[in-house]
């Protein structure tokens, strides 16, 4: 099964937008990103905390380390569901992926792998099947951006950083599931309240221009994007899925290959963080 022109155009028009929502040059909506914040809090029936913005991941580190206990414990509590900010322990990346599909109850195994591959396409993120959590013994496709995956490296190569929720990172993917969401390949939206209202959060996140963020119970910090960055020339041929999801990486050869206000700067080649020469 394959898109109709349709189906296309309407894909075509939602990567469009979402890969305009995914760019370093996104202007900031500070107030909108607050209000998403907020309400995640509300969700998880925490007081809303005080929000501190900054210029990169490792300045959110030094404020971080600097308030130490003042900034509360890591979003979600032990008492309540995991929601939009994913894993509780700190020491493992906080990540809204496509387990928020299948807490929510949804999964792609019942939809065409062509008609995938043609969702996917435009959006630059490659299709796989997978048969692993989150939900143990499951088998059913995912999707995700070798762009997504290599910013992440870069950042977690830091070791100072601790694990940050998503925003901008999640919009180079989040637009596939919203695609698959719109032609009804996940059934009627108001079946899924909870997914809905979770993807809806991490989706406005990623078009209101914000970075990572790092939720607390008493302050949450968010990242503004980076300034620069250096990507690997795209590699998408028609409708078909990135050939082995090589393409679009961060790469740079003579210098780093992302780059934040404040100076803090990552070597990546080929997608893998570079220490130096």
């Amino acid at each position: 099964m394959r898109l109709n022109a349709e189906q296309a155009e309407l894909v075509t028009g939602l990567a469009r937008d979402w890969r305009a929502a995914a760019a370093v040059s996104r202007p900031l909506d500070r107030e909108a990103t607050e209000a998403v914040i907020r309400s995640v809090y509300e969700d998880l029936e925490t007081p809303a905390p005080r929000i501190a913005w900054v210029d990169s991941p490792r300045e959110a580190a030094r404020l971080l380390d600097d308030l130490g206990e003042r900034a509360g414990g890591v979003l979600p509590r032990k008492d309540q569901p995991q929601g939009i900010t994913g894993w509780a322990d700190p020491r493992h990346v906080i990540a809204i992926d496509a387990a928020l599909l299948h807490q929510a109850g949804f999964d792609l195994e019942d939809v065409d792998v062509d008609l995938l591959a043609d969702i996917a396409a435009p959006f630059g993120v490659t299709v796989h099947d997978w048969y692993a959590p989150p939900v143990e013994g499951a088998h059913g496709y995912e999707a995700d951006a070798r762009l997504r995956w290599s910013v992440r490296e870069a950042v977690r190569s830091d070791r100072s950083v601790p694990a940050p929720c998503e925003a901008w990172t999640a919009a180079t993917w989040v637009g596939f599931y919203d695609a698959v969401l719109r032609l009804g390949l996940l059934g009627p939206p108001e079946d899924a309240p909870g997914y809905v209202r979770y993807f809806g959060q991490i989706a406005d996140l990623g078009r209101c221009g914000a970075g990572w963020w790092w939720p607390r119970t008493d302050v949450c910090v968010v990242s503004r994007r980076p300034v620069l960055m250096s990507v690997e020339p795209e590699d998408v041929r028609g409708f078909q899925v990135i050939a082995r999801g090589e393409a679009h990486r961060l790469h740079r050869d003579d210098g780093p290959a992302l780059v934040f206000a404040d100076g803090s700067a990552y070597e990546v080649r080929h997608g893998i963080p570079h220490a130096g020469p």
